[in-house]
């Protein structure tokens, strides 16, 4: 795949459904753009709606130049150059940011890991080359990656890798976490209601013009097609992230490589599983735990599936969807390929 080719797949994890019936004064101002390696797009009611899709687009943009592994004058790459060498003063943006994913590296107990990004890049899965590395490359990548030897001075606000090889590579969480800060601008210019896509990301600020939630398309994990849905979820003021292998791979002498990569192996993972989604009024926690989970796999499920802090819809490689009882009446399935789960103790 190209890609461009798989950035369209990874924009189709979510759809998200026409508000429907709403009077001239109340049509949506729809913006796009490509940033963090990803398509975003808005929709945004309001008096001064374009303005704020112009705002929201700036900061994203800014956050970019910021934030991106692959922009060289960027703090994370400053951070990376001086691997084992000396500390970089950071924004105060960057250092809450890096703050929030080494503690959800923590908990998550390394498998979500904020330094994955020796690992990361070497297969090149996001980008135009991507290859299957040599054992020995696996092997020499994960020795540098390691959360633990990322050291964050609060009083000087510095960011330093320990080791020389090391790189942070946030795209696992920065897309989710970015969503704190356009539910600011939104609410800075008033708007009414207000939908953004970012990736495997969609967040829902308030109700539809019409008072009623957004309904959101999850897709099928088993079709090509990003139109086939499997269910649909309705939403309001919170984030919804799904993780599949079906957003981002390469195909390499017929063998299937998909983007969500084991650090207790460095190869894709092998999950049971082939969908999560975190629903959560925490766009980090969403986006960082949508995968965390999928690595996670479906004998975890019991522990988070009635977690207070989020939601899940899961679904397992026979086609069971397992769904947080908070979800229950808010999430339909629409594809009779997939039956629900009865109960947890079907993960067993």
């Amino acid at each position: 795949m190209t890609k461009r080719k798989w950035h369209s797949v990874a924009a189709g994890l979510l759809i998200a459904f026409g508000s429907g019936g709403c009077t001239s004064q109340q049509e949506p101002v729809n913006a796009e753009l490509y940033v963090m390696d990803t398509q975003v797009t808005q929709q945004v009611y309001g008096t001064d709606a374009e303005k704020a899709s112009e705002a929201v687009n700036q900061r994203l943009s800014e956050l970019e130049q910021l934030l991106s592994l692959y922009v060289e004058s960027s703090e994370i790459s400053k951070i990376n150059e001086n691997a084992g060498k000396t500390p970089v003063k950071v924004d105060t943006y960057t250092f809450e940011l890096l703050k929030k994913g080494r503690d959800f590296s923590e908990k998550s107990n390394g498998l979500f890991d904020i330094t994955i990004a020796p690992l990361s890049t070497l297969w090149g899965i996001t980008s135009d080359h991507p290859k299957v590395p040599s054992e020995n490359e696996i092997a020499s990548a994960l020795n540098h990656v390691s959360y633990q030897n990322l050291i964050l001075d609060e009083d000087a606000q510095t960011a330093f890798l320990k080791e020389e090889g090391m790189a942070i590579d946030l795209g696992g969480i920065a897309k989710g976490y970015f969503c704190e800060e356009i539910e600011s601008i939104y609410a800075d210019y008033d708007v009414d209601s207000a939908l953004i896509s970012i990736g495997g990301n969609i967040y829902t600020y308030h109700t539809k013009p019409d008072g009623s939630p957004y309904r959101l398309g999850i897709r099928n994990p088993l079709s090509n097609s990003a139109n086939d849905l499997m269910g649909i979820l309705s939403s309001h003021d919170e984030v919804v992230a799904t993780t599949g292998t079906y957003e981002r791979y390469f195909v390499q002498d017929g063998v299937r490589y998909h983007h969500i990569l084991d650090l207790k192996t460095g190869y894709p993972c092998d999950s049971d599983l082939i969908s999560v989604t975190v629903v959560a009024k925490d766009g980090a926690l969403a986006d960082a735990l949508s995968t965390t989970l999928f690595l996670a796999g479906k004998e975890a499920i019991a522990s988070y599936i009635n977690h207070p802090d989020f939601s899940v819809i899961v679904i397992d490689e026979e086609n069971r969807v397992y769904v947080s009882p908070s979800l229950a009446d808010r999430f339909t399935i629409e594809n009779n390929t997939f039956t629900l789960a009865d109960g947890i103790e079907e993960a067993a």
